[in-house]
């Protein structure tokens, strides 16, 4: 039996803004295959590589995203070469690598997404 999709919202971060640039929702799987992702993904990233970095804390996903963030560990998704490429600092994420660097737009799931 296949388990009934999941409303799934995300959130777009980018870099200089104060807060968030857009959101978006669709219907997932519980545990949604890569091409699901790729799908919203590829177009957000410009089909460039993009990679997962998880949002481990309960508290750090609920200063991100709120207080739909009821679930831990949940996804996000950044450039992966957006330092390569020299794109600005992501002010608004970066602070949840303890200390890291995002560099480019990042994807914020608002729960799991990536097994």
């Amino acid at each position: 039996m296949t388990a009934s999709p999941i409303m799934t919202k995300w959130t777009i971060f980018e870099p200089g803004e104060p807060r968030f640039r857009s959101e978006g929702h669709q219907a997932l799987a519980p545990e949604p295959s890569y091409e699901d992702l790729r799908a919203i993904l590829d177009p957000l990233f410009d089909n460039q590589w993009w990679e997962h970095v998880w949002v481990r804390g309960g508290k750090a996903a609920q200063l991100l995203i709120g207080a739909s963030a009821t679930k831990w560990p949940i996804s996000m998704f950044v450039d992966e070469s957006g330092m390569l490429k020299q794109l600005p600092r992501n002010e608004a994420v970066s602070w949840v690598l303890y200390p890291g660097l995002i560099a480019g737009r990042a994807v914020v799931f608002h729960r799991r997404v990536w097994f």
